[in-house]
């Protein structure tokens, strides 16, 4: 080795392996381990106190203090927000300003009582579905009346979006051509007068809600909604297609937009001698279910 070489460094060592070696002696020490006096070789800089993790957990069952004992215990003594019980939360979750809770079944119990009975999380709830209904994340636009009109809206070349979304509601199908809307109404849940009674909370809140739903759209988008009902699906279809077609050709204005009210003679689409109106269409019924919601909601 070359003298200038030499004098660079402060110790020697005739191979590469004998390097190694005094590396690994000059940063290795060895240490006992507390439980089982064992000896071991570690890192000087390891802050390893035991010669295995078995030897560790054995100290930490006999000697080792747990809980608010332990010196290194940080957390904060805070009172869970359903049952009161007290308990010990971490502190970086202490300092926000969430709800806390002692267990699971608390949470749980809070969430189905109090956040979702709130305003806050009907209107959060409402966004999400409206985002999932739109973006085909619910089956709502595979069920079988959906597809009947569907069906029907392709045999006449008529370009169409389900679920498209109007404010806080969502359409059907949306006729992009025309700027009109058609409502697939199943019997029961929009309660047909014809065949139905209004007999469930399901029912009563589904009617304030067809309610709404055609009072804004007619009122901030000037539309008035074609009502195709399940019972005329199934058992009419015809007169279902002649209606759609009546609906086009008078650009959204007719009688009537409800299937039930009408019948066909000689092929042509007329409307019925006796005319019944949706639960949804009087305002006094709707008025009454609101206030028994709001009373038992």
């Amino acid at each position: 080795m070359k003298k200038s070489v030499y004098d660079r460094y402060s110790e020697h060592c005739c191979s590469y392996d004998c390097d190694l070696k005094r590396k690994y002696i000059k940063n290795h020490e060895d240490r006992i381990c507390p439980i089982c006096e064992k000896h071991f070789t570690v890192l000087k800089s390891s802050t390893q106190k035991f010669c295995s993790p078995e030897c560790q957990i054995r100290w930490q069952q006999n000697t080792a203090k747990h809980g608010i004992e332990n010196e290194q215990f940080s957390r904060e003594l805070i009172q869970c927000d359903w049952c009161n019980n007290k308990f010990y939360e971490k502190k970086y979750k202490c300092n926000d300003k969430q709800k806390h809770f002692c267990s699971t079944d608390c949470r749980q119990k809070w969430y189905s009582n109090i956040w979702s009975q709130s305003i806050e999380w009907k209107k959060e709830s409402k966004q999400r579905a409206l985002y999932m209904y739109s973006h085909g994340m619910f089956s709502h636009t595979d069920t079988k009346l959906q597809k009947i009109v569907n069906n029907i809206l392709q045999n006449l070349n008529i370009k169409y979006t389900n679920e498209k979304i109007f404010g806080s509601y969502s359409a059907d199908n949306y006729l992009d051509d025309y700027n009109l809307i058609i409502e697939v109404m199943g019997d029961f849940w929009h309660t047909n007068p014809l065949t139905n009674k209004i007999s469930y909370p399901l029912q009563e809140k589904r009617i304030v809600c067809d309610y709404k739903k055609r009072c804004f759209i007619k009122t901030k988008y000037n539309i008035n909604i074609l009502y195709l009902w399940e019972n005329d699906l199934y058992k009419n279809l015809n007169v279902c297609l002649e209606l759609i077609k009546l609906y086009l050709s008078f650009n959204g204005v007719l009688q009537n937009y409800n299937s039930f009210n009408y019948h066909l003679c000689n092929n042509t689409i007329e409307l019925n001698n006796n005319i019944f109106s949706a639960f949804f269409e009087d305002e006094n019924i709707v008025k009454q279910l609101e206030r028994q919601y709001y009373k038992n909601p």
